[in-house]
């Protein structure tokens, strides 16, 4: 399944008000291309990856409390797929970005980088409050990992 912005990372259902799309006539027609507030069946997940970085990924409510240790995976090749189309060089001229060859980063050494890594826990959920659009974390989930009970 294929990740884009605005979407959940697991259902691909929208999580933010999507502000604007492809226009028709682009490759990407109806895709989400800007997107505004977060919208309530909208969160945002942390994950601890195995080199000590946290990621944070947009997921809707429903995916977010189904998640268990055994679905991270599948999330993160979710990700890597997600990885791979943005270093594409026809789709970062698409989206009006400059192409790799342009990057101080080449895709060798972001592969290198980012392909071992792996997802060792969840850490927190963020929502965001419609009045204000600040964000309140929810403590109450906690530390989950393939070994924890």
């Amino acid at each position: 399944m294929a990740k884009h912005v605005g979407c959940c990372t697991s259902c691909s259902c929208e999580c933010f008000d999507i502000r604007m799309r492809y226009a028709d006539d682009h490759p990407y027609a109806g895709r989400p291309r800007r997107v505004g507030k977060m919208l309530e069946c909208g969160t945002q997940v942390e994950f601890l990856l195995s080199d000590g970085t946290m990621m944070p990924l947009t997921m809707c409510v429903e995916c977010a409390q189904s998640l268990t240790p055994e679905s991270y995976g599948d999330l993160m090749d979710t990700v890597r797929a997600a990885w791979e189309e943005s270093m594409d060089d026809a789709h970062r001229l698409l989206i009006g970005a400059s192409p790799w060859s342009e990057q101080r980063m080449t895709r060798d050494t972001y592969r290198r980088t980012f392909y071992p890594l792996w997802i060792v826990g969840r850490l927190w959920a963020r929502r965001f409050e419609t009045a204000n659009n600040h964000p309140q974390i929810d403590r109450r989930i906690r530390w989950e990992t393939k070994n924890s009970s």
